[in-house]
């Protein structure tokens, strides 16, 4: 399996690992049929129990979000808190979490939306500038989505 080009996954790997110590869980960025990856392991579960969020991020990748217990009640909210203006340091392609501009019942679906979106902007931009690299984070079809979430 090709790698992922390093400078896609450093950006990656910080804003996942902001946002799942933020969100108290654990995230994986899947690209591709043969689910080639980023992943931040923030918790792991003590009784086997966990509990999956996954949700396409633009057309390449699928961040699936794993959380001990049970997934939390806020969940719900980040669709409603999807497609806001990513909070980016300036001249920078970092994603600042958590937000100053939300509020504080919002930080973690918001946090969460913002990640999502991100990840797809971050995906796309590196295509753009690199496209001998599509192969690596193809477009996703619904076939390799089908794929990637069979027992």
């Amino acid at each position: 399996m090709a790698e992922l080009p390093p400078d896609l996954v450093r950006r990656l790997t910080l804003a996942i690992a902001n946002v799942a110590e933020l969100i108290d869980g654990s995230c994986l960025v899947v690209f591709g049929p043969d689910a080639r990856g980023v992943s931040y392991d923030g918790r792991t579960s003590k009784d086997g129990q966990s509990h999956v969020f996954a949700i396409l991020a633009g057309t390449r990748a699928i961040l699936t979000t794993i959380f001990q217990r049970a997934l939390p009640a806020w969940i719900s909210e980040v669709k409603r808190l999807r497609d806001r203006p990513m909070n980016l340091i300036d001249g920078e392609w970092t994603l600042v979490v958590p937000d100053p501009t939300v509020s504080a019942a919002d930080q973690k679906p918001a946090a969460l939306a913002a990640l999502i979106d991100y990840i797809a902007l971050v995906v796309e931009a590196h295509v753009e500038l690199h496209p001998e690299d599509e192969a690596l984070v193809p477009v996703l079809t619904d076939a390799m989505i089908d794929d990637l979430f069979k027992a």
